[in-house]
């Protein structure tokens, strides 16, 4: 019970400086890429992106890293087939 109140608690208290910060940072900036690509546009979505991307990176292998283990699990608990010459 406490540990979800923490966690509602900590999960608030991102969104409300996520949402302050950008009130804040309204500014337009400027994002050069390689070959003369450029991005304009302002900082928060900026910022929002490289979470989404970096949130991506680290999902993605643990995501895969855990399809391998409940397959892994599923296979060592299942019930072993054996055959039986009658």
């Amino acid at each position: 019970m406490i540990r979800k109140l923490l966690l509602t608690v900590l999960m608030l208290a991102t969104i409300v400086v996520g949402v302050t910060f950008a009130a804040h940072n309204p500014q337009e900036i400027s994002l050069s890429y390689y070959f003369d690509l450029s991005w304009h546009g302002p900082l928060v979505l900026a910022l929002l992106g490289a979470l989404i991307v970096g949130f991506v990176l680290a999902a993605v292998p643990l995501w895969i890293r855990l399809l391998r283990l409940r397959r892994k699990l599923a296979l060592a608990s299942a019930p072993q087939r054996t055959s039986v010459k009658r």
